[in-house]
């Protein structure tokens, strides 16, 4: 285990989970010590830095967010999760701009939707699902329907109702239900058949 030592209250004034802590008759504040056992050291120190800087938190990055939005969450250190809800939101507006520079990573997006939800994010899990199914709508290529893999679909899978898919013209022809097991190979499958059919026609 690493000990990291921090003033208590000005801990406490980041954390209502700390401020808890220490402000209820428990073995934790009697021994002043708090232990977040799910949390690396690289990953706190990472996650006081950019508490703590101004400078450090005009340098975080997605990655960065996806990182520590769990653990802002987890532990209500309210100001990171703000921080990680706004750069996540950022970072879905110039996603357009990182498509004509080709550095957009999928992975990442697709992290983000997943992430945004559990974390509790609220206005990237609107950013980040909408750019998703906007995408899933878009015949572009490299930035539309065949940017997702089947490891993606089914990451994607639990965010997205079959209302928001209905509309699609990918899938009216089909009829398919997207919570059945199948359905991420399926859509995958279904949209390089399409695409394929599509190339051979150009010849």
């Amino acid at each position: 285990a690493v000990t990291r030592w921090c003033h208590s209250q000005t801990l406490a004034t980041k954390s209502k989970y700390v401020d808890t802590m220490l402000s209820t008759p428990m073995k934790e504040k009697e021994a002043y010590t708090i232990t977040f056992p799910d949390i690396t050291p690289e990953i706190w120190d990472s996650m006081m830095k950019f508490l703590d800087s101004p400078i450090a938190a005009r340098k975080m990055n997605a990655r960065d967010a996806l990182n520590m939005a769990t653990y802002y969450d987890k532990y209500e250190f309210v100001e990171g999760s703000t921080l990680c809800d706004q750069l996540l939101v950022e970072y879905f507006e110039s996603a357009s701009d990182m498509e004509k520079d080709h550095s957009i990573d999928v992975n990442l997006v697709i992290d983000a939707v997943v992430i945004a939800h559990e974390a509790n994010l609220m206005e990237a899990q609107e950013q980040s699902l909408k750019y998703v199914l906007i995408k899933i709508d878009s015949r572009n290529i490299p930035y539309g329907r065949t940017m997702f893999t089947e490891d993606h679909m089914k990451k994607l899978v639990p965010f997205i109702s079959q209302e928001n898919l209905a509309a699609f013209d990918l899938l009216k022809p089909v009829g398919w239900e997207i919570y059945q097991p199948d359905f991420p190979k399926t859509f995958v499958s279904h949209v390089s058949q399409i695409y394929g059919e599509s190339l051979l026609h150009q010849f």
